[in-house]
């Protein structure tokens, strides 16, 4: 006799409900789980931080999955979900990403922001290689004479990863050369945000820079001549 085969949505139901329990006996936030579009970006961060609000629960349902030994993904997904160093980089992303996040929240707002796209361009550009260059580095320095590259760059202690990442990895004690992975996976990505916005953000634009004087904000820093060599007169 053949077993009768349950359709899709009766698997995901089952699947959904098992999860619910693991939720409530890890003492997790029952919330749904986020699933990342690599078209909108910006649902990276949530993602990362709904998985890390989620992950006594994840780990320890497919730790008891039925598909463990069999299902190539159920295992990959248990073994990541069980190595510190995946939980660490995680705890990384949270706070690497959120001055992002928050500069491309800011400039889609529905009220003209084109005035701060020079001042927010300038301050994050700033505050990421703050987190990667001693500020003495930084400071004084046009921002495409900053040099970030290897033996330039801080110390792995200092380097910005969060307070919470540092304590779990306080706590974890990974072995040196797990230690020394993880840092070189922050540099990588440090350097590989900031050749992004040095390639593609317009720093030089002297109409960005002259648009400041519509930010109230900004006026005691803008010269009597800013704007003057692109105002245009419609007679």
């Amino acid at each position: 006799m053949k077993a009768a085969k349950l359709p899709v949505e009766a698997y995901c139901a089952k699947r959904c409900e098992l999860y619910k329990e693991f939720v409530e006996f890890t003492d997790s936030d029952s919330l749904k789980l986020l699933r990342y579009c690599s078209t909108r970006w910006l649902s990276l961060l949530s993602c990362i931080e709904r998985v890390l609000n989620q992950w006594a629960a994840l780990q320890a349902y497919f730790n008891s999955h039925e598909g463990l030994e069999t299902n190539t993904k159920i295992r990959d997904l248990s073994k990541h979900l069980n190595d510190p160093l995946i939980k660490a980089y995680f705890k990384f992303l949270s706070v690497a990403l959120k001055p992002l996040s928050d500069f491309n929240i800011a400039f889609q707002s529905e009220q003209v922001q084109i005035h701060k796209l020079d001042k927010e361009m300038t301050r994050l550009i700033k505050r990421m290689l703050g987190c990667l260059v001693p500020a003495k580095a930084i400071m004084d320095v046009p921002l495409k004479e900053v040099n970030f590259g290897e033996g330039h760059q801080l110390a792995d202690e200092d380097l910005f990863i969060g307070g919470d990442t540092k304590a779990f990895i306080r706590t974890a004690e990974f072995p040196v050369p797990t230690k020394n992975k993880f840092f070189q996976t922050v540099r990588a990505f440090y350097e590989a945000v900031l050749r992004k916005m040095f390639a593609c953000f317009p720093i030089d634009s002297q109409l960005l820079k002259d648009l400041r004087i519509l930010d109230p904000g900004s006026r005691m820093e803008i010269s009597p001549d800013t704007g003057r060599d692109n105002m245009y007169f419609v007679w």
